[in-house]
């Protein structure tokens, strides 16, 4: 029977007989028909440039119309996107992470693994399009905090509930592109925020040390026994670079050389002054007074091109398709397959060191330039004379004496010595990310350039992006200087930091 159209064009529900395989009674294969009812509803085009339709199939004309009244309803409901209401957040979530792991770094994507395979485990099974922004916010309002072992540790901080917001997020954003969904319920939710976020201002200060605790903590590191481990803390304050950067640091990106640069000395010059005399007349005259001078020298300066950071990488199963009885190979963790392969996005450019270590691109512009103030640059060179001796199979910067890369834990713990030798107060309070933001501090408060100040540490933030000026090295090296006159780095090495 030709399909019939109503004079607009639209379709009407018309009969066609469907046919399908069974067996009869003897269990003979047959061949069953019935009279049914289909409409048939243009919605589109595919990417290929074919139409794209919708079918509608029931016993009745009438089931027909009821089920395309259904349909048209949910349209207008939810703004003309078809909304899919059998994909699952348990469903939905491979071709989530498939598309994740091509686009974001390996750490972003073991949080998103994280979040949804261990703290959205509960919701799986419910549909996307039921999700609601009151679902989410209860969902983040009874995140629990768990250990290694799963074990509950009580409720999610601000740090959990910011990354399962994200995730959610990015998620409903994926599955709205992919017309799974009309919108995505947690768009216009608001990041969560600890309670006291009000006083950011007190916040941001408390994230950074001050001066006095920045040249305790430069003493107590030029007098460390172990001079590689007061060389690495030296250059952790002076550069306001991340700690995977520091741990990731190679030799061949450190360029150390003779520049022009200015120097301060006490000198004794005469003044001009106006006095009294003893009959209260005013007088002129001269005085000796000291004052620091500006000296235009020679000197060992440097600058550090930021390329690599240290950072650990995952290893997937590269067997095969896990089953019901596990992984073919018969490992439970990837690391173990004999066929791994890295948990990274196709053409990530990594270097692998040694284990889980790897060196990749850094957060900020690969390539950025950190200056190496005159100070730095004397300690930076007899730490590789002291080293040069040692194993170094990797190139790096800063590595133990058999050559081992430095973990990021021993790392925290050997900051952690330093401030308690530098008395510095409530150690466990504070972290080494905290001198970046007292570089970014010193440096704003010398009258420093923001664009300049963004350039050198590779901060990123929309209220310097306005900021267009590039600087050069000499430009950059100049506001690095600043950090010298406002701690005395030059006073603190030349009576402590000896090899």
């Amino acid at each position: 029977m030709p399909k019939r159209k109503r004079a607009t064009g639209a379709g009407v529900p018309f009969e066609y007989t469907a046919t399908w395989k069974s067996k009869d009674a003897d269990g003979n294969p047959v061949i069953k028909s019935k009279t049914r009812w289909k409409q048939q509803i243009y919605v589109g085009y595919y990417p290929d440039g074919r139409r794209r339709k919708r079918t509608f199939t029931a016993n009745t004309s009438g089931a027909v119309t009821e089920k395309v009244r259904a349909w048209r309803k949910d349209m207008r409901e939810n703004d003309g996107v078809e909304v899919d209401k059998k994909a699952t957040l348990g469903s939905y979530s491979p071709v989530f992470l498939a598309k994740k792991k091509e686009m974001v770094d390996p750490k972003s994507y073991r949080m998103y693994t994280n979040i949804l395979q261990n703290h959205l485990k509960d919701y799986q099974d419910k549909p996307l399009a039921q999700f609601t922004p009151s679902t989410i916010t209860h969902i983040l309002a009874t995140a629990k905090a768990h250990d290694r072992k799963g074990r509950v540790l009580g409720s999610a901080g601000i740090s959990l509930k910011k990354q399962l917001r994200s995730t959610l997020h990015s998620l409903f954003e994926d599955a709205k592109r992919d017309r799974i969904i009309p919108s995505n319920p947690a768009e216009k939710l608001p990041i969560p925020q600890s309670k006291d976020a009000q006083y950011k201002e007190v916040g941001r200060e408390r994230t950074a040390f001050c001066v006095p605790e920045m040249e305790s903590m430069l003493r107590a590191a030029a007098a460390m026994p172990n001079k590689a481990v007061g060389a690495r803390m030296w250059f952790r304050l002076l550069t306001g670079m991340r700690q995977g950067e520091i741990l990731g640091a190679r030799e061949p990106d450190l360029r150390l050389y003779k520049a022009g640069t200015v120097s301060y000395e006490d000198r004794e010059v005469e003044k001009e002054c106006e006095y009294l005399d003893a009959d209260g007349n005013p007088q002129k005259g001269t005085i000796k007074v000291t004052e620091q001078v500006p000296v235009e020298t020679k000197a060992l300066v440097g600058s550090y091109e930021v390329n690599w950071k240290l950072e650990e990488l995952q290893k997937d199963h590269g067997c095969g398709s896990k089953g019901p009885d596990g992984w073919p190979c018969q490992k439970k963790r990837g690391a173990n397959c004999p066929d791994w392969k890295w948990r990274i996005p196709d053409g990530f450019d990594m270097l692998h060191l040694t284990g889980r270590w790897c060196l990749t691109h850094p957060k900020s512009l690969t390539g950025r330039k950190v200056p190496i103030v005159p100070v730095l640059a004397q300690v930076l060179k007899q730490h590789l004379k002291a080293t040069s001796k040692q194993p170094n199979p990797y190139n790096l910067l800063f590595h133990n004496a058999d050559g081992s890369v430095i973990d990021p834990k021993q790392d925290t713990a050997d900051f952690r010595q330093l401030m308690e030798l530098a008395h510095i107060p409530n150690p466990e309070s504070h972290s080494g990310h905290e001198t970046r933001h007292s570089v970014v501090t010193l440096l704003a408060s010398m009258g420093v350039d923001a664009q300049l100040i963004k350039e050198i540490v590779g901060h990123s933030s929309d209220a310097m992006v306005e900021h267009y000026r590039h600087a050069d090295d000499s430009e950059r090296l100049k506001a690095m200087e600043t950090l010298d006159e406002s701690l005395g780095l030059e006073h603190i090495a030349s009576i402590q930091f000896r090899y």
